[in-house]
């Protein structure tokens, strides 16, 4: 993961926009390779669609929020790094932190099936940021243990 998290959410709405003239609600994957290009960021098929299987549960189009969290994953993350991956999908907000809402969210849509007061009493305990959130070292702990101990 690169140092400082990168987030222009301003760009990735507009690009956004300029790939999809006709307004729709939503983005076909076909058109994440070239959103990428526009960012300098050079990725294959394979590469996207990688992506979307573990952030996305393969979803064949995104909206606009899906799509800016898409590009933000691109802008920080080795694509060979399924904890820097996830880490990004799971930071709603671009803050370079995970908060309780943000960790409910993305245990969730990879398949854990915990309650919600289990997810909030995990991150009760590894919460290790002074505003209350998880930083990525301390997300890539729980996410290593759960892939060991609760294998899907």
């Amino acid at each position: 993961m690169k140092s400082v998290m990168k987030h222009n959410r301003t760009l990735y709405e507009s690009v956004f926009q300029h790939l999809n003239p006709q307004r729709s609600e939503q983005i076909p994957k076909s058109t994440l390779q070239i959103a990428a290009a526009r960012l300098g960021i050079d990725v294959s098929q394979t590469q996207v669609d990688y992506v979307l299987k573990l952030a996305f549960n393969s979803q064949s189009a995104l909206n606009e929020a899906e799509f800016c969290q898409f590009l933000y994953i691109l802008d920080n993350a080795k694509l060979d790094d399924d904890t820097v991956i996830l880490f990004c999908a799971a930071d709603l907000d671009f803050s370079g932190s995970v908060d309780l809402a943000e960790m409910k969210k993305i245990l969730q849509k990879v398949g854990y099936k915990f309650s919600s007061s289990d997810i909030t009493q995990l991150f009760n305990d590894v919460k290790d940021n002074e505003d209350g959130t998880v930083s990525f070292e301390m997300f890539g702990e729980v996410v290593k243990q759960l892939q060991e101990y609760f294998p899907k």
